[in-house]
C-alpha cells in the first residue's frame, strides 16, 4: 500500500473512531489485522495533524460565521423580494442565532462581570481555634443556667 493509502486509510479510521465506531468494527471494514494495528494508525494520524492552537480556531469560526452570515442575508433579500415570509422568518432566525454566537465567542453574552479581591487574614488553625473557643464558651454558659435538683418519687 503506498504511503498516501495509508495516510487516507488512517484519516478514514479517525474520522470512524470520532464518530463513535468501536475499534473492532473499524478494524473490520478498514481491513486492518488487529485492533493494535488500528489504534496505531488513530494515533499517527493525531501526530501528523495535531490541533491548531486557538487564535487559528477563532479566525476560522468567525471566516465561517461571516460567510454564513453574509449568505443569509443574501437569502433574506431574496426571500424579501418574493414574498416569502415564512423563508425570511426562518432565514432572520438564523441571523439571529449568528449573532448570538458570535457574542458569545467575545464574551459579550456574559452578565455584569465583578472583580473580588480576597484577602485571607487568619491561617485555619486560628479559625479552627476561635471556634473551639466560641463553642466551649457556648457549652460553659449552657451548664450554668441549669438548675440542679432531684427528682422525688
Amino acid at each position: 500500500m503506498s504511503t498516501a493509502d495509508s495516510r487516507a486509510r488512517a484519516e478514514r479510521v479517525y474520522f470512524r473512531r470520532v464518530a463513535g465506531q468501536s475499534w473492532r468494527t473499524i478494524m473490520h471494514e478498514e481491513g486492518y489485522g488487529s485492533i493494535g494495528a488500528v489504534q496505531s494508525a488513530y494515533k499517527r494520524h493525531r501526530a501528523r495533524n495535531p490541533r491548531d492552537d486557538a487564535d487559528v480556531t477563532l479566525d476560522e469560526v468567525l471566516t465561517r460565521r461571516k460567510i454564513v452570515t453574509s449568505q443569509t442575508f443574501v437569502l433574506m433579500q431574496r426571500a424579501y423580494e418574493a414574498g416569502d415570509v415564512d423563508a425570511y422568518s426562518k432565514l432572520a432566525a438564523i441571523a439571529s442565532r449568528e449573532d448570538i454566537e458570535l457574542a458569545k465567542l467575545y464574551g459579550l453574552h456574559a452578565p455584569d462581570r465583578h472583580t473580588i479581591d480576597v484577602a485571607v487574614s487568619q491561617t485555619p488553625t486560628a479559625i479552627l481555634a476561635r471556634a473551639e473557643a466560641d463553642l466551649l464558651a457556648a457549652f460553659e454558659a449552657r451548664q450554668q443556667t441549669a438548675i440542679e435538683g432531684e427528682v422525688v418519687q
